[in-house]
């Protein structure tokens, strides 16, 4: 009898004798173990293929296989990615216009609340905002303490005009009358406007002329 039919006659004895209940990878460890045990592993060396649990997985695929599914991957990476990026960048956008709204709408509060000016600032090229507040001394803003103190940035995806780089919320609850448009390199605009006498903050998810 040849050394592969020797070897073949063992892996049948093996498959026969094994309780039927033993999982397939079990099956071919027990018989590997088998050859191996006899020194026999020629044709059969799966003490390097089975070695751990991440080579009992690989062992089931051939590298045509492997490399398919490699190619697969990177096409539906590929088709996948630019929807993936418009959608974070509509997100952020909407993000950064509902963030501005509230901000708005707490100067606005806190005018009435502290009988004093507050005032929404944009620096000259658009690129961030933030709130002071009036001082004893006519016509003196600083900027207010706390998180809501801070400039804020605006991403550069995100174009932002408005009527004017500053909005005044006074005492009696009234604001400058504006609009202000914020849009994304999808063309996608959000807009934010204020009624001068009833004071309402308001944000439309277009362009509102």
């Amino acid at each position: 009898m040849s050394l592969r039919e020797s070897i073949m006659q063992k892996i049948m004895i093996c498959i026969l004798t094994a309780p039927m209940e033993l999982k397939a990878e079990e099956m071919m460890l027990l018989i590997g173990r088998n050859l191996i045990r006899k020194g026999k592993n020629i044709f059969f060396p799966l003490r390097f293929l089975l070695r751990d649990r991440k080579d009992k997985i690989l062992a089931g695929f051939t590298f045509v296989e492997l490399l398919i599914v490699v190619i697969l991957l990177s096409v539906v990476s590929a088709l996948s990615i630019p929807n993936f990026r418009n959608t974070y960048y509509n997100f952020l956008l909407s993000d950064t216009s509902h963030n501005l709204t509230y901000l708005m709408r707490y100067a606005q509060a806190s005018a009435i609340a502290e009988r004093a000016n507050f005032r929404l600032n944009f620096d000259s090229e658009y690129n961030k905002y933030w709130l002071t507040k009036s001082t004893e001394e006519e016509g003196d803003f600083v900027r207010i303490s706390g998180k809501f103190g801070k400039a804020f940035d605006l991403s550069d995806n995100i174009a932002v005009k408005a009527d004017s780089m500053t909005i005044n919320f006074y005492p009696d609850g009234k604001i400058d009358r504006t609009s202000i448009y914020l849009s994304n390199v999808n063309d996608k605009f959000y807009t934010i406007t204020t009624e001068g006498q009833s004071g309402y903050v308001q944000e439309y998810d277009y362009k509102k002329e």
